[in-house]
């Protein structure tokens, strides 16, 4: 499937014209159903046609495209879509393409500074919310090319935020990441030139067991923004109530905590009840959730441990989500 879809693009920086779609191929898609080759995910960009870039037809890609071809809030649409492809469709490459000069980058390189302010934007847009969510690949840019003027820390950015996302997407889906670990499936890395057409292959991400369990979110790491924080607990969540196990709380996690402190993305005041496990039911780790719990989840007769447990995580932890969560 990568060879066929490098041959393509050869042909589309070629100019080849592309075959005509035939209504048989429509009527067999049609009343066969689908068996496609890769699963993409890639721009929402208007200059970057998937199908075209690669010179392929119907029924042959089985595509995602969102701003920034990422899943930077854990976006469950995407994770769904792919889970989908690979485990019913017999898909077996996924690829993550990101494009030179990519507006939603650009975006996140500017936002640096919203993302560094001691307070979240209160009416912050979508959009801005989005923008500082992509921020940890542009932080990163910036940190390896200090002195590089912005252009150059928007393509290097581009690139890490390819590595972060197929990272990202084995750290938030237990089913690809199995399918990789077993070799049943191939994610790879690809950045697409809009001025030349071709695309590089940049490979698969930097290690399938980093990916795996998430990120350590210790002391020494930036807070998570709010509107990310919620929409990681959503997709975890998810998860758990789909039925996937949690991912195993390997001893480097542990130990990272112990050395560097905690930095948890979310506070949540929960029910005591043995019913109701926190850290499973969003599907976390250690180190990601700060937790208190009660019967009722409630401050009832004003308790000061929880308020002050509260007042701590979110003025000294630097949290920026706080969750009451009944049953």
């Amino acid at each position: 499937a990568l060879t066929r879809l490098k041959k393509g693009n050869e042909r589309y920086v070629a100019s080849k014209t592309p075959s005509a779609t035939l209504q048989s191929r429509r009527k067999a898609l049609s009343d066969d159903g689908q068996l496609p080759m890769a699963a993409l995910l890639s721009c929402a960009d208007s200059r970057c046609p998937v199908e075209s870039i690669f010179d392929v037809a119907a029924g042959d890609v089985f595509v995602c495209r969102n701003a920034g071809n990422t899943i930077a809030q854990a976006e469950g649409s995407v994770v769904a879509s792919m889970e989908y492809c690979m485990q019913n469709l017999q898909t077996q490459l996924l690829v993550v393409m990101g494009h030179t000069k990519c507006g939603a980058i650009n975006g996140a390189v500017a936002s640096i500074p919203a993302a560094d302010a001691a307070e979240p934007k209160l009416d912050a847009s979508v959009l801005e919310n989005y923008l500082v969510a992509l921020t940890p690949a542009a932080k990163q840019a910036k940190a390896e090319l200090p002195s590089a003027p912005d252009g150059e820390v928007v393509e290097r950015a581009i690139r890490i935020n390819v590595q972060n996302t197929m990272s990202k997407i084995l750290e938030v889906s237990g089913p690809l990441r199995e399918m990789v670990q077993a070799g049943k499936i191939k994610v790879e890395g690809a950045i697409y030139d809009i001025t030349t057409g071709k695309v590089e292959f940049i490979g698969g991400p930097p290690s399938v067991q980093a990916a795996v369990p998430a990120l350590v979110r210790t002391a020494k790491s930036d807070y998570v923004p709010g509107p990310q924080a919620l929409a990681t607990l959503k997709a975890g969540n998810a998860s758990y109530a789909s039925g996937q196990a949690p991912a195993a709380t390997q001893k480097s996690r542990i130990q990272a905590l112990a050395s560097d402190g905690q930095l948890p993305m979310a506070a949540v005041l929960g029910c005591a009840d043995s019913r109701c496990p926190v850290e499973l039911m969003f599907n976390v780790a250690p180190g990601d959730i700060f937790v208190c719990r009660n019967a009722g989840n409630a401050i009832a007769k004003a308790e000061g441990s929880v308020v002050a447990s509260m007042e701590y995580c979110m003025a000294h932890l630097q949290t920026k989500l706080l969750v009451v969560l009944g049953h």
